[in-house]
């Protein structure tokens, strides 16, 4: 008789469509969940993007309410009665750096052996809030016991440099997201987006962190210069209605196509010539290694790691420059000629394939339960 698979829990604020909990799904869906099997426990008590998916693959999701009611003492209280009353995880995996204090604080209380913390962000937003969720992220490293991020800048930024951590690169079905010439061609018909026409791409919540409002204006100078080009936008999120307002503001409702959630993400990288990124802050964007696997050029912001430069086709601005200067380097890319066919190759070969870190992580946890056995 087999074994029963090792039960990961993954401590998330919900299993929306960000790009952690991408990132997550990515590794979920190319697990072997004969040998492992992830939990969630979430924050939000409303069902989100992923849940159903989730439960499908045989995971569990167990939903706490501090994102609703923010009150910390019950949050405290039902954590305790739940690690007690849950003794079948012996690892849990951390992804919430702001609740990270509390849910790890109790976690080491109730004697869970391995805590691992998840770096996925190497900044953070300059507001009060944004402040004070960067002061709780300090103790997030206090109570874990095992250090994980997404890049080398984003383990430096939460952990300092003299913790030891490793680096988990943020992979992706690289098979998936490359190119399609057939989807391509699919996607520009359906948007009545005829082949000869400039089509740049943008992937992210509509959030400050993303800087939406910048990228409007490059998009706005773009078309000075091309008038009849598009700007694909993919995503959902509290800024969704005051883009919208500004790209009517600005005449511009005809070129830029607001397509918020779609689960077919890759074919409109492969329908769109180039992808625009200018983030105020990141860890390791998995969007950049999406765009990247599709082939597509990619304009972004000197504030992102150039960890996540996998092609030669990666130009860096920084966003002190004006959208006038944005758009002149965007129109000067768009004339270059570029091979997509086998972008997909060079970005697995530079270890980004969730197939490949899937079985790392098997490795892994199989191996920190085993020696845990052995010591016992």
């Amino acid at each position: 008789m087999s074994n029963p698979p090792i039960r990961i829990l993954h401590i998330v604020g919900g299993m929306g469509t960000g790009g952690a909990e991408t990132l997550i799904m990515n590794w979920y869906r190319s697990i072997d969940r004969t040998k492992v099997q992830f939990d969630f426990l979430v924050h939000h008590k409303e069902k989100m993007f992923y849940d159903d998916e989730i439960e499908s693959l045989g995971g569990r999701i167990y939903r706490f309410s501090l994102s609703n009611d923010h009150n910390i003492f019950r949050y405290r209280k039902e954590l305790y009665k739940f690690f007690v009353s849950h003794p079948e995880y012996k690892i849990i995996h951390g992804h919430h750096s702001t609740y990270g204090v509390l849910y790890l604080s109790v976690a080491r209380k109730c004697g869970i052996p391995f805590r691992i913390s998840h770096s996925h962000i190497a900044s953070y937003s300059k507001t009060i809030k944004g402040i004070s969720f960067y002061l709780l992220s300090r103790f997030y490293k206090k109570y874990a016991n095992i250090y994980f991020a997404c890049s080398l800048a984003a383990g430096h930024y939460m952990y300092g440099e003299d913790k030891d951590f490793k680096v988990i690169n943020n992979g992706i079905n690289t098979t998936l997201f490359g190119f399609s010439k057939e989807k391509r061609g699919e996607i520009r018909t359906k948007l009545n987006i005829p082949d000869n026409v400039l089509t740049l791409a943008h992937v992210g919540r509509f959030h400050d962190q993303k800087n939406h409002h910048f990228l409007i204006d490059v998009f706005s100078q773009v078309c000075k210069l091309i008038p009849n080009s598009r700007l694909l936008l993919l995503g959902v999120g509290p800024l969704l209605s005051d883009i919208r307002e500004k790209v009517k503001a600005l005449g511009l409702d005809k070129n830029v196509l607001f397509l918020e959630q779609r689960p077919n993400v890759q074919d409109y990288l492969s329908a769109s010539d180039l992808f625009v990124f200018p983030s105020l802050y990141e860890g390791l964007p998995l969007t950049l290694v999406e765009a990247q696997a599709s082939g597509l050029p990619i304009v972004c912001s000197d504030t992102i790691t150039e960890e996540t430069k996998l092609t030669d086709n990666y130009y860096i601005l920084s966003l002190e420059q004006s959208s006038k200067e944005w758009a002149d380097k965007i129109v000067e890319v768009s004339k270059k000629t570029i091979a997509r066919d086998d972008a997909h190759f060079i970005v697995r070969r530079k270890g980004y394939d969730c197939q490949d870190i899937a079985n790392q992580l098997i490795c892994f946890y199989s191996n920190l339960l085993n020696n845990y056995k052995n010591e016992k």
